[in-house]
Order: structure tokens, then C-alpha cells, then sequence
């Protein structure tokens, strides 16, 4: 099971000219095929006049590509190396090209693919998910400064603190982490305390808000 992976932070966009042809390419995060043919097709009805729309993506267990009209192996396979070498998953990236009327040849389009690919990487942002857990923790009022001091201190983010004759916390940790972290506030507590876990999911790390 992967604990981790590199995507991108919302929507990017690149664009660059290469012998009067026009590259715009388009990344984001997705999570299954059909959200990838999602993406493509919004690409698609925003370029309706566009020659070629070349993508691919990278899922966990999936991967996609297409040369979309363009020679065998010059536009969609350069793309899926950039996610390869990149360590992307959950990522699409979209390329699309107004044929400006001269011919790029086989090696052009694998260089100008590739670098719309390349060029997202300085547009966009890239980020990294981990594989996480809430933990929710029900304990004495006199035992908070101890536990937001170990947060504070250890791979954990507290998101939310509520009072309501005891005090609850939610954290946010890595799920490698998530064992020791509840062992440790057991310790801190004196075993005064309450724990819950969520199921797993991921998130972007480092974590960078505290409550």
C-alpha cells in the first residue's frame, strides 16, 4: 500500500510556442479514471479548435496515455516519463496544440511535449500527501499544555479544540505515526484519557496550521 505521493495543489497551467504551433498544457490532482476523463474533457470543450489534446496520468495502480492523432510515441508516453521521474500519482496532465502550420518532426513533438510537461512543474505547485489519521482525544483540562506542547514538538496537528466538561482534541498524524503518538499522550495523561481514530486518508505534509 503507497504512503505517500507527489501532486499538484489545485489547477496548473503552462503555455509556450514552438514553430508557430501553440502547447498549452493543464495538470491536476485525481483520484480515479473517470475523474481523469473528467479533466480531459473540460481541456477539450475549453480548446474546441485545438488539433490535439495528449495526455496522461498516473494513478496508484493505473497508468494512461495517449498520443491523441500525433506519430506513435511522441507526445503521450514523454508526458507519463515526466509524471514517472517527477513521483507523481493522482495526476493528469493535459497537452494541448494549435497546429501552427509547420511540422516539428519526431523529435520536435517528444521535445515539445515534454518541456509543456516541464514547464508545469514552475508554474504550478507541487505538493506532498502522506497517509494520515484524525485522532480524537477526550482528557482532564490540566492535562492540555502537556499535550499541545508534545504536538507541538512531534509529527502531529492539532485542527480543533472544544471544551465541554472535559476538553476534546482532533489531530492530524502521519498513520505511521499515529500509535506512537497515542502511547505517548496515554503517558502524558497518567492513562486519563480517550482515543479514537479515523479511518486513513490522505493529506498534504508537512502539516501547516496548528489550532
Amino acid at each position: 500500500m503507497k504512503n505517500e505521493y507527489y501532486t499538484f495543489a489545485g489547477y496548473a497551467e503552462a503555455l509556450f510556442t514552438e514553430k508557430k504551433s501553440r502547447f498549452i498544457s493543464a495538470g491536476t490532482e485525481v483520484f480515479t479514471e473517470n475523474g481523469a476523463a473528467d479533466f480531459l474533457e473540460y481541456q477539450r470543450l475549453l480548446h474546441k479548435e485545438a488539433n490535439h489534446h495528449v495526455y496522461a496520468y498516473r494513478l496508484f495502480d493505473i497508468e494512461r496515455a495517449s498520443d491523441d492523432r500525433e506519430p506513435s510515441g511522441t507526445a503521450g508516453s514523454p508526458i507519463l516519463n515526466i509524471l514517472k521521474t517527477e513521483g507523481m500519482r493522482n495526476t493528469i496532465i493535459v497537452v494541448t496544440r494549435y497546429f501552427g502550420g509547420r511540422l516539428l518532426g519526431r523529435g520536435g513533438l517528444i521535445n515539445a511535449y515534454s518541456k509543456s510537461a516541464k514547464l508545469l512543474f514552475q508554474t504550478g505547485r507541487v505538493i506532498k500527501k502522506v497517509r494520515c489519521n484524525n485522532i480524537f482525544i477526550k482528557t482532564d483540562y490540566v492535562f492540555l499544555g502537556k499535550l499541545q506542547y508534545y504536538a507541538a514538538q512531534s509529527d502531529a496537528l492539532i485542527t480543533k479544540i472544544s471544551y465541554s466538561g472535559k476538553v476534546d482534541l482532533e489531530l492530524i498524524a502521519r498513520e505511521e505515526s499515529t500509535k506512537t503518538i497515542i502511547s505517548t499522550a496515554k503517558d502524558l495523561t497518567n492513562g486519563s484519557i480517550e482515543t479514537h481514530i479515523s479511518d486513513s486518508f490522505f493529506h498534504e505534509y508537512p502539516f501547516s496550521q496548528r489550532a
